[in-house]
C-alpha cells in the first residue's frame, strides 16, 4: 500500500493497533439531543450536585428514585414551538 502523507500512515497504523470497541448510536435529531441534555441537566442540578454515594448500586437506586419522584411531582409536557414552516431565505 502506497502512502502519500504522514497522516495517512498514522491512520493506517492506528487502525491496525486499535482494539475493537463497542459503538453506540447517538440521536441525530437536534430536538432529541436537546431533550436528553435537558433531562441530564435537571438530574445533575437537583440530585448529583454536591452528592456522594457509597456504591454504584446506591447511585443507581437514588437516580431511579429521583426519576420516579420527578415524574410524579415536577414533570410537565414539553411545549413544541416548531410549526413546520420553511424559513424565508
Amino acid at each position: 500500500m502506497k502512502v502519500k502523507h504522514k497522516t495517512q500512515a498514522r491512520l493506517i497504523k492506528t487502525r491496525r493497533l486499535a482494539k475493537p470497541c463497542l459503538r453506540r448510536a447517538t440521536p441525530t435529531l437536534i430536538s432529541t439531543n436537546r431533550y436528553i441534555l435537558n433531562k441530564h441537566s435537571i438530574l445533575v442540578r437537583k440530585l448529583l450536585k454536591r452528592a456522594s454515594f457509597l456504591s454504584q448500586d446506591d447511585l443507581k437506586t437514588r437516580i431511579f428514585d429521583f426519576i420516579n419522584y420527578f415524574n410524579q411531582t415536577m414533570a410537565k409536557p414539553l411545549k413544541w414551538t416548531y410549526t413546520g414552516k420553511v424559513l424565508a431565505i
